[in-house]
């Protein structure tokens, strides 16, 4: 069935939400149990993920897993001066994450800045200089399920 648009309307009205309820469950029957991954970045939102990376130690491969905050990037007070491990102070904010509904006061570092895309990472400050600081990000977002990324459909034409 076609709308004046030429727009498939069955494949628009599949999922019926409740009249009631939850808002998440009128756009998606999943997003409920996602909403643990959200956090309060600054005076947005950020979502936990968790960065994966395989290290060769010469006996075979080894998962090396990271909770980061992917977030947009207006989100910042600022832009990070520079993307750099070596002045890593120059990337880090304090006082920025928090659980929704919660004042922002754990420290969060820029590992990754775009402000064409409008896309930012965030990850733990320096667990050496910033230990309570990193205590307090790994105590956010440990207790918190990553929202996984997954592949993307094939896009189909709608003629």
């Amino acid at each position: 069935m076609l709308n004046a648009h030429n727009v498939r309307l069955d494949c628009l009205t599949r999922y019926s939400p409740p009249r009631t309820g939850n808002m998440c469950r009128a756009f998606h029957p999943s997003l409920p149990h996602k909403a643990d991954s959200v956090i309060t970045v600054g005076n947005g939102r950020g979502v936990v993920m968790e960065h994966r990376v395989y290290f060769d130690f010469g006996d075979g491969y080894r998962k090396l897993r990271r909770k980061v905050v992917v977030t947009a990037s207006h989100c910042l007070p600022h832009s990070p001066k520079v993307m750099s491990s070596v002045d890593y102070q120059l990337a880090t904010y304090p006082k920025l994450l928090a659980s929704l509904g919660e004042e922002p006061s754990v420290w969060a570092q820029c590992l990754f800045f775009d402000p064409v895309a409008d896309v930012a990472v965030l990850g733990e400050p320096d667990n050496q200089e910033l230990s309570d600081e990193w205590d307090a990000y790994y105590a956010l977002v440990n207790g918190r399920k990553p929202l996984l990324p997954r592949k993307a459909a094939k896009r189909t034409c709608l003629r």
